[in-house]
């Protein structure tokens, strides 16, 4: 019997990107991250409604896209604060 491996969306989401002037993980930085970890990025604001839903529709398009071709799927949100203080990054 051949057991196919899960697959893991992975989705990395900078928030509370309306606070521009608190940054402490530059937009660059997080890029880098999520391309040496293989994995989409994009920044959000409730507060402004910046992205939310677009965040939400690229993580159900690319679990639908993996259940589509026959994977089996584990899905992750990871979210990291673009506010996070840079000794913890």
């Amino acid at each position: 019997m051949h057991v196919q491996p899960f697959q893991i969306v992975f989705l990395l989401v900078g928030h509370k990107c309306d606070l521009v002037s608190q940054r402490e993980v530059t937009r660059e930085e997080a890029e880098k991250l999520s391309s040496d970890c293989g994995m989409k990025y994009i920044e959000t604001s409730a507060k402004d409604a910046t992205n939310v839903e677009e965040s939400f529709t690229i993580l159900t398009r690319d679990i639908y896209e993996l259940l589509h071709f026959g994977g089996r799927i584990l899905s992750w949100l990871i979210i990291i604060a673009t506010l996070m203080p840079r000794e913890l990054c």
